[in-house]
């Protein structure tokens, strides 16, 4: 239902419905009519298939070959959780990107014993303490664990961690693929040096003609990507980027 809007299964249901009811009320077509229903299907059926979403992702996605950092601190970003919770310790509720995002901050924090993570999210549904919990459960002492609960977006994460890196430190910013552009144009616009750790990669092509069918994986991928356009020329129009 998060990106039932951008869904381009939702695209196309509304243009054969617009395409049906245009001729019924018009009894004809024009030229133009034509051209925008064939290129909407088009561009609907595209994508829902792996290689129209892959298109997307690497239209969005950042190289991040060149950037780094010296810096012992991460940010890693709450994915929220998939469902209604009642305590902290909930870790089935879970989204699979959050569980990627914490596993990718365990491993960081494996390779120094002074590094520290910044846990940043919103105070509803716990999502922050169950990710807290989750780190220590696999080991992560909690001194080196740090809770922000009080930012409800992106951008107000990118702006709340000024009171615990005052001095505009390097930082690592561990968030997904897709999300991962407008994360960093966020933290960027708030001052910080900003050194990207993807928590995983969602440009994964589909083998032969198989990338040219649907694919539900394909349709997840091309919704977040239009969900992540759509907040970038958001973020763009609000003066957050």
């Amino acid at each position: 239902m998060k990106y039932l809007i951008t869904s381009p299964l939702m695209y196309m249901s509304i243009c054969f419905i617009f395409f049906a009811l245009l001729i019924y009320f018009t009894k004809k077509i024009t030229l133009f009519w034509r051209v925008f229903f064939l290129s909407w299907f088009a561009l609907s059926y595209l994508l829902m298939t792996s290689f129209g979403a892959n298109l997307l992702v690497g239209l969005i996605a950042i190289d991040d070959s060149n950037k780094t950092c010296i810096s012992n601190t991460a940010i890693l970003l709450a994915n929220g959780m998939t469902r209604h919770t009642l305590n902290d310790r909930e870790y089935g509720a879970m989204s699979i990107e959050s569980l990627n995002r914490v596993h990718s901050a365990r491993r960081w924090l494996l390779l120094d014993s002074r590094n520290k993570i910044l846990l940043t999210g919103s105070k509803a549904n716990s999502e922050v303490p169950i990710l807290n919990n989750y780190l220590m459960l696999m080991g992560v002492p909690s001194e080196r664990l740090i809770i922000d609960n009080d930012s409800n977006t992106t951008f107000e994460s990118s702006t709340n961690i000024d009171q615990w890196l005052s001095n505009k430190e390097p930082v690592f910013l561990i968030t997904s693929q897709i999300h991962m552009r407008r994360a960093l144009l966020s933290f960027e616009k708030s001052g910080y040096l900003v050194c990207p750790l993807i928590s995983h990669n969602q440009h994964i092509r589909a083998l032969g003609i198989r990338k040219f069918f649907p694919d539900s994986h394909a349709i997840i991928k091309s919704e977040k990507v239009i969900h992540e356009l759509i907040g970038i020329a958001w973020y763009w129009s609000t003066d957050r980027i």
